[in-house]
């Protein structure tokens, strides 16, 4: 299956062969499980939701504003934004994800384009929206309202985008909706990331799908990346290889654990919690590896986790 054009085809199948197949977990700051989604529930999801994009959007004129939907969610929505990207993909549509952070007394409007931005290098919530000229925005409730109030608060103007409740979707689907999108070609753009050029101009780069599909490959080689693999990780979702792990589900069928970087910081639990999920794929940069070492002499584990889950660096 790693031969295919795109990584929709890669789903399809996973929820065709493997439908109840745990395939993304997120935990919260205690280290308890927010939720799951198997690939099943997963292509269900976006099914009903590219549907009622697919009619929303077949009115407007051929543009970006027509091909590019807007995905914004905080870091404890990975699930909704896996689906959301899923989703944009079956309506023929060219998602534009953005992450806001999550961190308490953190400002919503500061965002970070999924890759090609460091995490020092901030870039308003509202640039990126103009700059990618959507005209709909999936989000949730809480996560939009956050954001409208903080960009007032600032006196900063938020673009004219219809923001889409993806935990509150109609059940029902308006007439004569369009086909979805099954048959993605390598060349479809599978995102666009946004960051800024030598000239100081923020600038979108559209990265198709068979450049996804031809970087995960060499990940799962350099990483030796089977199905049966569990890949636990605190980096951001949206940010470089962390945005590469949640490719990476829907590419070598492994099972991704995301938590909040605060567990790094609680005794051990980062090491029971790889544990506790059967992780046998870690990723961290040097500094946390250290710190995890530290934490497994100090608890006396030291003899418990001689065998370390393989690590991969930022």
């Amino acid at each position: 299956m790693q031969s295919a054009s795109s990584l929709l085809t890669l789903v399809l199948a996973r929820a065709r062969n493997t439908p109840t197949t745990s395939a993304y977990r997120v935990l919260d700051p205690s280290g308890a499980e927010l939720g799951h989604i198997s690939w099943g529930q997963l292509l269900q999801k976006a099914e009903h939701e590219a549907r009622l994009l697919t009619a929303r959007l077949r009115d407007i004129p051929a543009g970006p504003e027509r091909d590019h939907v807007l995905l914004v969610y905080s870091r404890s929505e990975l699930m909704e934004l896996v689906v959301a990207t899923v989703a944009t993909w079956l309506a023929g549509r060219t998602p534009v994800p953005v992450v806001v952070p999550a961190a308490v007394g953190a400002s919503p409007m500061t965002a970070h384009g999924i890759m090609g931005v460091s995490d020092d290098d901030a870039i308003e919530l509202g640039l990126v929206m103009r700059h990618a000229r959507a005209t709909v925005a999936l989000s949730t409730e809480s996560t939009s309202r956050a954001i409208h109030a903080d960009a007032a608060a600032r006196g900063l103007a938020v673009p004219p985008l219809e923001w889409w409740d993806t935990f509150a979707l109609p059940a029902s689907l308006p007439d004569g909706v369009e086909p979805l999108c099954y048959d993605v070609p390598s060349t479809r753009a599978a995102h666009v990331e946004f960051g800024w050029n030598a000239a100081g101009d923020m600038q979108g780069l559209a990265v198709p799908h068979g450049a996804v599909v031809a970087h995960c490959a060499s990940l799962q080689a350099m990483m030796q990346l089977t199905s049966r693999d569990v890949w636990m990780t605190h980096l951001e979702t949206r940010q470089g290889l962390g945005w590469y792990m949640v490719m990476m589900a829907m590419f070598a069928g492994i099972t991704v654990v995301v938590a909040p970087t605060n567990l790094m910081d609680v005794g051990a639990l980062w090491l029971t919690l790889l544990a506790r999920h059967g992780a046998s794929v870690t990723a961290l940069t040097a500094a946390c590896i250290q710190r995890l070492s530290v934490q497994a002499t100090a608890a006396a584990g030291a003899r418990r986790w001689r065998k370390w889950p393989r690590c991969g660096w930022s």
